[in-house]
């Protein structure tokens, strides 16, 4: 939403446009007219954005908001995992192949367009047949050129996400429990569709021109909610093994409270312990909600932790009580003890959010996450007022 408005460079386009006759001169004045608008209310859409932004996360099914809380969390450990060469070079073939496969769908169609005439008359006058059935033959042949290119796209975008999921949630050894396949599972089909987005969109643009209105679209189209189904499926055995784990989180938070009252925050070897078992929640720390946090007396829905940092409650310990899998309505209590997990800087954040008076774990935070923490406050602060 901050990058709506157009600038001056838009102009030049325009007037060259203008004056190569590609477009109509009424072009520039209505280029003018957009950027002094968007100029005005780009203010407005920045102010807006975090708004709009609770209320997407806030409408979200809840397998997908459990992927998007995580991924982050993944994407962190797969970036501080040990690369072995030959899973680099295993990376770069099969991103090799699907760079491969893109062109030469690219190069079938255009081809086929721009050829299928002069192609229609020889092949015609060869064999005898009619102009409709060799246009069919000649569809038919590009089908089977076609498909297996798009085949080959979607099989080696799912042999890249298992690449990289191996690297954060490595497999196990074989006749072995698996503790991380959801998440691993999860982590393919996530990186699949974006790859096949990264890629797909490139070639429907490239290749519309040459082909019947909007159907290089809907058949993109078709492949996404393919590939979406897909993910949900998953997504709904992640969300199964995030209950799981934030009920083994929950039990983690009363043995750390039992074993150091005093120091939860900064002892997380029972939470270590957790995600072992139950990997894939993130790196989950222990934060106690401090008496002068604005955090306190506010609901997991209006705090929106996830939506403002980027971290995850997972469980809530309150005394005797364990609360895993918190929902939106409930209420955050002075003193209650949260398993928050995510990537580092998010987790620096929500900790300045809930527990502002405690000492860094290193006694200092970068200017950027004081910043950010400063303006979550901010928020917080305008909310309760």
């Amino acid at each position: 939403m901050s990058l709506t408005q157009i600038g001056e460079f838009s102009f030049i386009i325009a007037g060259v446009g203008v004056a190569s006759g590609t477009i109509g001169s009424f072009i520039y004045p209505v280029a003018i007219a957009v950027a002094a608008i968007t100029t005005l209310t780009t203010p407005l859409m920045i102010r807006l954005s975090s708004r709009a932004a609770e209320s997407i996360d806030h409408w979200l099914p809840g397998p997908i908001q459990t992927i998007t809380s995580l991924y982050s969390s993944w994407i962190e450990r797969m970036r501080n995992a040990p690369r072995a060469a030959t899973g680099r070079s295993a990376a770069n073939r099969v991103i090799r192949v699907i760079l491969l496969d893109a062109v030469l769908l690219i190069a079938v169609v255009i081809g086929a367009n721009l050829e299928i005439e002069r192609v229609t008359d020889v092949v015609g006058r060869l064999t005898g047949l009619s102009e409709g059935r060799v246009r069919l033959l000649l569809a038919l042949l590009g089908g089977l050129i076609i498909v297996p290119l798009m085949f080959g796209i979607v099989t080696s975008a799912r042999a890249l996400g298992r690449i990289l999921a191996s690297r954060a949630f490595p497999m196990a050894q074989p006749g072995k429990i698996d503790p991380a396949d959801a998440p691993r599972r999860a982590m393919v089909m996530v990186v699949q569709m974006a790859i096949v987005i990264a890629v797909g969109i490139p070639v429907v643009a490239i290749t519309q021109p040459f082909l019947p209105a909007n159907e290089g679209a809907a058949v993109f189209g078709v492949l996404l909610l393919v590939l979406f189904l897909a993910l949900w499926r998953n997504a709904a055995n992640l969300q199964g093994h995030a209950r799981a784990g934030a009920q083994i989180i929950a039990s983690a938070l009363a043995h750390q409270m039992a074993s150091a009252e005093e120091t939860a925050e900064h002892d997380t070897k029972w939470l270590t312990l957790a995600n072992t078992i139950v990997p894939g929640l993130g790196e989950p720390v222990a934060i106690r909600v401090d008496p002068q946090s604005l955090a306190a007396g506010r609901s997991l829905a209006s705090l929106n932790l996830r939506g403002a940092t980027g971290a995850t409650v997972l469980a809530i310990r309150r005394g005797d009580e364990q609360i895993p899998n918190p929902l939106g309505r409930e209420i955050i209590h002075a003193g209650d003890l949260l398993a928050v997990a995510g990537e580092r800087d998010a987790l620096a954040v929500a900790r300045g959010v809930l527990a502002p008076t405690l000492d860094r774990d290193d006694g200092s935070v970068s200017p950027e996450i004081e910043a950010d923490i400063q303006a979550v406050n901010d928020v917080l602060r305008m909310r309760r007022v």
